[in-house]
């Protein structure tokens, strides 16, 4: 059976060789019944060998079809064929049945051509046919009486036969159709290929049919592994809620739709290839079953064909927008800050230093106690120095960011200028009763840094510390040096830093916890300017804090300098940021602060009062 449904499937998928194994095979059957119908006849009359004629009639539509490969034709001798058949069998006598069937089949021959003019051909020639049978008396008249056995098994039979041709028929007109469509339908692929941004076929539940190659370039993924479920893989995870949601709208109403949508990539820098996003523009839009394959078509189903334009630099240049509109804003903000602050820290010298200036200066209004003349000098000139540290402290501010700053790196003890700067900064804790302390690991050990620098950086971090620990606190001061790096840390009791505040900390006059009635006083310039110093040095400032109950300002500083490209790198990013200078010193191996300060403390310690 699978031999014979082998051989037999070419001939029945196409309409010519079907037509033509169906007409040899009434041939074969006609030829082979001949020699067991010559003996019950000893002479043929004119309308037996006319019957006989009739039926190899079809033997003349395979020579034609044959030599002409016109179907149409031979279908149309075959319908005459069938005609004349019934005539010579109503002449014959054959009675009712036969010739019914050779009219049916006749008919259903017609028919299957699906060509008006064989239908009206044949359609005349039945009508003529029958007009014959009843204006002429035939022999076939004579059996009219009655319908036998015989005749059922002829109608019978040429119903089946016709049953199996329309069948047959109608499988090849869908079959001829699929196949009209494969013609007619261009190549979806060179149709893509053809599109400048990436194209891709999904189907209603996000999966990719077809996509052209644009998706290699810009994704830098083979095509096909992007077929199929490849592609909803590769979208963003918070935007697949948002891309089904469009392709929904799009199938639910048929109206084109559009999104925005992350599609992730692999980056062209082998052998690091790093996953990123590029943002796309998704233009969304129903096409009909049969815009993309024939088997589309006959089952119906729906493709959206989108468009994905990328817009990454797009979405780049809008979130560097951003980025500079919140800088600036935050610019615009520091200049109100210091605005607000500078006109407390100038007026309030200015006006003490031109008020006792002029009652000094004022014959009715000086006084003339030595004494108090002495003090209002004295308050001069404390409101001059104040004045002049505002300035500098602005001024070197002003170098740092522009560059300019230039240090002069030498050979430094560190331990000398610890002690020099808390000197400078105890009458200050004392007058809080501030429990000041010292914590030294070596005091020999020198550094390239430069000195005026360093001394800035401990002068800030120490007057800090006193300005917001509250009376009756501790300040303390840490020093530990490495093979690599030197390592301070001032602790402080104070009020601390609110977490949200700690990643600003270093902005010009940014002052954790800013507000109009802070308790203490300042230009906010103080970290600011530390911040840019230990970049100058190549180190790193790390800050822990924690709300009311103090903050630990750790500062590392490469022992042998920094490196001249990392100097530029500093004056480059004048942001502020703490731990940019990752590349000139690793810290991450570095214990707590407060563990290393008890470590120092079991191998020495030293109390200042």
């Amino acid at each position: 059976m699978r031999f014979l449904g082998g051989f037999l499937s070419p001939w029945l998928v196409c309409r010519e060789r079907s037509f033509m194994l169906r007409q040899g095979l009434q041939c074969l059957a006609v030829i082979g019944a001949t020699p067991f119908v010559l003996p019950s006849h000893a002479v043929f009359d004119w309308a037996e060998a006319l019957v006989l004629a009739a039926l190899l009639l079809p033997l003349s539509a395979l020579v034609f079809v044959a030599l002409t490969e016109v179907l149409i034709g031979a279908q149309t001798i075959v319908t005459l064929g069938l005609c004349l058949t019934s005539i010579a069998l109503a002449l014959a006598g054959a009675g009712i049945g036969p010739v019914g069937a050779a009219l049916f089949i006749a008919a259903i021959e017609a028919f299957l051509t699906l060509n008006p003019i064989v239908i009206g051909i044949c359609g005349l020639s039945l009508f003529s046919v029958l007009t014959a049978m009843v204006l002429v008396p035939l022999p076939v008249y004579a059996r009219v009486s009655g319908i036998g056995d015989a005749d059922i098994l002829w109608l019978g039979g040429s119903l089946l036969y016709a049953s199996i041709l329309m069948l047959h028929g109608a499988l090849l007109r869908k079959r001829d159709e699929r196949r009209h469509l494969c013609r007619a339908t261009p190549n979806m692929a060179e149709i893509l290929d053809n599109l400048v941004d990436l194209a891709v076929v999904h189907d209603r539940m996000g999966c990719a049919r077809a996509l052209n190659r644009i998706g290699e370039r810009l994704l830098g993924i083979d095509a096909t592994q992007l077929q199929g479920r490849g592609f909803f893989d590769h979208v963003h995870v918070l935007d697949r809620p948002l891309f089904l949601q469009a392709l929904a709208n799009v199938d639910e109403s048929a109206e084109p739709c559009r999104a925005m949508v992350r599609l992730r990539g692999v980056g062209e820098t082998p052998p690091v290839q790093e996953p990123f996003f590029r943002w796309f523009d998704v233009s969304m839009s129903q096409m009909p079953p049969s815009a993309f394959d024939a088997e589309s078509r006959m089952s119906g189903a729906t493709s959206i064909l989108a468009i994905y334009h990328d817009i990454t630099e797009l979405k780049q240049q809008e979130e560097r927008l951003v980025r500079e509109s919140a800088e600036a804003l935050a610019a615009h903000q520091a200049k109100d800050r210091f605005l607000a602050n500078m006109s407390h820290e100038l007026r309030t010298p200015l006006n003490a230093i031109i008020g006792f200036a002029e009652m000094l200066s004022h014959p009715n209004l000086c006084p003339s106690d030595p004494l108090k003349q002495r003090e209002y000098a004295t308050i001069i000139h404390e409101s001059g120095e104040h004045l002049l540290h505002v300035v500098n402290s602005i001024l070197d501010m002003s170098k740092i960011h522009s560059g300019t700053f230039i240090l002069e790196p030498q050979p430094l003890l560190i331990a000398p200028l610890i002690e020099a700067c808390c000197d400078m900064l105890r009458p200050s804790a004392e007058a809080k009763q501030i429990h000041f302390e010292q914590i030294l690991d070596d005091t020999q050990t020198e550094i390239l840094a430069d000195r005026q620098a360093c001394k800035q950086i401990l002068l800030n971090l120490l007057s800090n510390a006193v300005k917001f620990t509250p009376p009756s606190g501790s300040v303390s001061v840490a020093m530990m040096v490495d093979e690599q790096f030197l390592w301070i840390n001032v602790r402080d009791t104070g009020i601390g830093i609110e977490a949200s505040d700690i990643s600003r900390l270093g902005e010009p006059f940014f002052q954790a916890g800013d507000n109009p009635r802070r308790q203490a006083e300042g230009t906010g310039l103080g970290l600011s300017i530390v911040q840019g110093l230990v970049d100058l040095h190549g180190g790193k400032l790390v800050i822990e804090s924690e709300l009311a109950k103090g903050t630990s300002m750790n500062v590392y500083l490469p022992r042998e300098g920094c490196p001249d490209d990392a100097i530029i790198t500093a004056i480059e990013d004048t942001d502020g940021r703490a731990g940019r200078k990752d590349q000139c010193l690793d810290t991450s191996g570095r214990r707590h602060a407060a563990a290393e300060i008890s470590m120092l403390k079991d191998a020495k310690v030293r109390k200042i009062a």
